[in-house]
């Protein structure tokens, strides 16, 4: 056992919502949401007594954001926990299904239109979505303003 993984767990471990609550101030600096309410944050556990292990997604993995949102995750919690291992998961992927209601209510407010349902129901149908990286092209004619691998 490392030093680090002692002293973790002469801490106590706290509540995980106030870790969540703590993680809506890490913000992905592409969509200006907090990764919470983006769906990002997968699963939140503390393991070794408390450390707290955190499975982690972007919304493509080829998303050159991994060492911003890290440090803000570090900084986010460093009152919190003594030690944290943020886990980088792809699988499932994400999609904007997982989006909360807070989070489409901020890219509303943001100047977004969410059109979730419209682009899970033509990709189940077996529709691909086409353009470019970061643009729109759906049966709404652009309105969907996520971005997507093309």
């Amino acid at each position: 056992m490392n030093e680090s993984v002692a002293t973790a767990k002469d801490k106590v471990a706290r509540p995980i919502e106030e870790i969540e609550e703590a993680l809506k101030d890490v913000i992905d600096p592409e969509l200006g949401i907090n990764i919470v309410d983006l769906g990002l944050v997968y699963a939140l556990r503390f393991v070794e007594g408390a450390v707290l292990e955190i499975d982690m997604t972007l919304t493509t993995p080829a998303c050159p954001l991994t060492d911003i949102l890290e440090e803000q995750v570090d900084q986010a919690l460093k009152n919190l926990v003594t030690v944290h291992h943020l886990n980088w998961v792809w699988s499932p992927p994400w999609g904007p299904e997982r989006i909360t209601e807070d989070g489409r209510e901020q890219m509303r407010a943001l100047g977004f239109n969410i059109w979730a349902d419209c682009w899970l129901s033509s990709r189940k149908n077996g529709f691909e979505r086409r353009g470019a990286a970061g643009t729109t092209s759906c049966c709404h004619q652009g309105e969907c303003a996520l971005p997507f691998e093309a």
